[in-house]
C-alpha cells in the first residue's frame, strides 16, 4: 500500500503537465498576444473612424457652400429683371428698366400679301411713314456707368452739354434694334431705286457714300443673323400644285416685348434738333479713321461736304 500511495505521489509532484510542456504556450502569453492583437486593431479602428469623420465633414462643407451658393444665385435671379436674357446678351441698361418678357408670336411667313400688312406695301407716303416711325434712329443717352458695364470708354463717347438739361452724365447712344431695322428700310428701298433714288442719281451709279451705306447694312444685318442665329425649324408640305414638300416659313417662335423695348427708348430721346447743335469741345481729341473713310464721307471736299454730317439718311 506504501509503495502504491508513494506512486501517486510521485504522478501529483509534476505538477500541470499542460503549463509545463515545452511544445505549448503559456497561459499568460497567449493571453497578452491576443490583448496585443486587440489593442492594434482598436487603434487602427479609431484611425479609420477618424479620417472616415473628417472625410464627412469635409464633404458636408462642400455640400453646404454648394447649397448655400446655389441658394443665393437663385435669390438673386428672382430679385432681378431679365435673368434668362442676360444670358444670352452683352449689358444693356434696358436689362435694369425693363421687363422684357418674352411671348410666342407666329411670323407671318406667306410668300404672297395674305395679310396686307403695311410694311409689304410699295411705295407710297403712309409706308414710309410707317418705316420710318420703326426706323427712326432718334439719339438716346446713357450714363458713364453704363458705357462702362457695356465694356466701352466714356472717354471716347460724345457727352452731352448740361444745357440740354439731362445732368451732367448724359452721353449720346442709339438703340441697335432700331438700327438694324434702319438698314432693312434702306435695303427695301433700294427695290424700288425708280421711286427713291433715280430723281437724284438718275440712271448712272450712285455715288460712293450711298453706296458704302448699301454695303455696310447688308454686312451688319448678316452679321448680326449669323450671332443670332435662329435654332427654329422650318417644316415642309405638301402644297397644291407644287412637285416637291414647300417651306411654311410661318413658324411660331419666343419674342422679346418689342412695345416695352419702346417706351423705355422713347424716354431717352434726345430732341434731334438738339442733337444737331452739339459742337466737338476743343480739348477733346476725335477718334482717328481711315483713308478709305475720308474718301467716301468726302473729307477732301472740305468741312462743308454732306459725309461730315451723315446720320444714316
Amino acid at each position: 500500500m506504501a509503495d502504491e500511495n508513494s506512486k501517486y505521489t510521485d504522478l501529483s509532484s509534476h505538477g500541470n503537465l499542460e503549463s509545463e510542456d515545452p511544445l505549448l504556450p503559456a497561459k499568460e502569453s497567449w493571453e497578452a498576444e491576443i490583448f496585443s492583437e486587440t489593442q492594434e486593431l482598436s487603434r487602427n479602428c479609431y484611425r479609420i473612424g477618424k479620417w472616415a469623420v473628417i472625410a464627412n465633414l469635409l464633404l458636408f462643407s462642400v455640400s453646404l457652400t454648394i447649397l448655400s451658393w446655389q441658394t443665393i444665385s437663385w435669390i438673386k435671379m428672382r430679385n432681378i429683371k431679365n435673368p434668362i436674357l442676360r444670358q444670352m446678351v452683352t449689358y444693356s441698361p434696358i436689362l435694369d428698366e425693363v421687363d422684357m418678357t418674352f411671348g410666342t408670336k407666329q411670323i407671318v411667313g406667306e410668300d404672297v400679301d395674305i395679310d396686307h400688312s403695311i410694311f409689304r406695301q410699295p411705295p407710297s407716303p403712309a409706308v414710309d411713314a410707317a418705316w420710318n416711325n420703326l426706323s427712326n434712329k432718334n439719339t438716346i443717352w446713357v450714363s458713364s456707368s453704363d458705357i462702362i458695364r457695356m465694356g466701352k470708354d466714356p472717354k471716347t463717347v460724345a457727352k452731352f452739354p448740361e444745357s440740354f438739361n439731362l445732368g451732367p452724365d448724359a452721353y449720346a447712344a442709339e438703340l441697335d434694334s432700331l438700327h438694324r431695322i434702319h438698314c432693312l428700310n434702306s435695303l427695301r428701298k433700294e427695290i424700288y431705286y425708280d421711286y427713291y433714288f433715280r430723281d437724284r442719281f438718275g440712271d448712272g451709279k450712285p455715288p460712293a457714300l450711298h453706296q458704302a451705306h448699301t454695303e455696310h447694312c447688308l454686312y451688319v444685318l448678316l452679321q448680326h443673323l449669323m450671332c443670332d442665329a435662329s435654332t427654329d425649324i422650318v417644316t415642309r408640305e405638301w402644297v397644291e400644285g407644287q412637285i416637291l414638300p414647300y417651306p411654311d416659313f410661318s413658324i411660331n417662335r419666343k419674342c422679346n416685348n418689342f412695345d416695352a423695348l419702346m417706351t423705355w427708348y422713347e424716354s431717352r430721346i434726345v430732341p434731334n434738333d438738339q442733337f444737331r447743335a452739339m459742337v466737338m469741345p476743343e480739348d477733346f481729341t476725335p477718334k482717328p479713321v481711315s483713308d478709305e473713310f475720308k474718301r467716301v464721307f468726302g473729307y477732301a471736299d472740305g468741312p462743308d461736304a454732306p459725309g461730315h454730317a451723315y446720320q444714316h439718311d
